[in-house]
């Protein structure tokens, strides 16, 4: 048994195999967890809605959509400072974007 564990440590680029077969597992095991979730919520959740947020999640963005979703995403974590505001944000936004 010793013997086999050193021949199987001293391989070339041992910790990188298992390095990989390690993130593999974490990857399947969230991804189960992923699964048993959404089977959850499935279950849970009104049938119309779940078909709405199908078809919301399949339709792109477009450019205004996607503005507005940083500038919420920015105010969201910077308003809660004195004296910020969403009309502070979007001139911020602006102006780190012309840089």
């Amino acid at each position: 048994m010793d013997n086999c564990l050193r021949q199987f440590f001293s391989r070339p680029n041992f910790a990188v195999r298992a390095a990989a077969l390690l993130l593999k597992q974490v990857i399947h095991r969230r991804d189960r967890a992923e699964e048993r979730t959404m089977k959850v919520v499935a279950s849970k959740t009104d049938g119309k809605l779940l078909a709405r947020l199908a078809a919301a999640a399949k339709k792109p963005l477009t450019q205004a959509d996607i503005e507005q979703q940083r500038v919420s995403f920015v105010y969201s974590v910077m308003g809660q400072r004195e004296g910020m505001t969403r009309a502070k944000v979007e001139n911020l936004l602006k102006q780190n974007a012309a840089v």
